[in-house]
């Protein structure tokens, strides 16, 4: 199973970033779903995309083979996947694409293997207008055969998409490219 391509994807997180990323990812013909903690969010972008309607959340996350998570903060993350966990089928991935801390990263991971469903840390860079073109970079920790896997989510919101090792390791690249963004401006200025 693991050498089968995701293809069902929801959207957790319809911020700034998420709702285009979940309009590409409808493009490419990988979005079955969409969900925010804010419902009217949802139903905007649902109708939008005039994506499949479900019965309820365990309806829509149990036909899912992935979750994409776009959230503000590392209680944030741990609040979503925590409403989501127990309707996935064991051998979904979860692909969180926050910004949060390595250690959040490789809690949450340990989490979801206990119940046989992979994780991948991949932290975006590129910003809204990134997010709206697909050509965000990405930086991924995870498993490399879930990597493979998720080839095609990636290619849908990303142009750099580069794996930096195991779960983790994109959240402390992120860090390291942010240290050295805020050193040039400080340079500059």
């Amino acid at each position: 199973m693991s050498e089968i391509k995701l293809s069902k994807v929801i959207v957790y997180g319809l911020g700034a970033m998420g709702r285009p990323m979940a309009r590409n990812l409808k493009d490419n013909g990988l979005l079955i779903g969409v969900k925010n903690r804010t419902e009217g969010k949802a139903l905007a972008i649902s109708n939008e995309l005039d994506l499949n309607e479900f019965e309820d959340d365990e309806d829509m996350f149990s036909q899912a083979d992935c979750v994409l998570t776009c959230v503000a903060a590392d209680d944030d993350l741990k609040a979503v996947v925590s409403n989501f966990i127990g309707y996935l089928q064991p051998g979904s991935v979860v692909i969180d694409c926050s910004t949060v801390s390595p250690n959040t990263a490789r809690i949450i991971a340990d989490d979801l293997a206990s119940k046989g469903i992979s994780f991948m840390d991949a932290p975006v860079s590129g910003g809204v207008e990134g997010a709206n073109k697909g050509s965000l970079s990405i930086m991924v920790g995870a498993d490399r055969e879930q990597y493979k896997r998720a080839s095609e989510v990636f290619a849908a919101i990303g142009s750099q998409i580069t794996h930096m090792g195991r779960v983790g390791q994109g959240q402390a690249t992120k860090a390291v490219n942010q240290v050295m963004v805020a050193g040039v401006a400080q340079a500059v200025c």
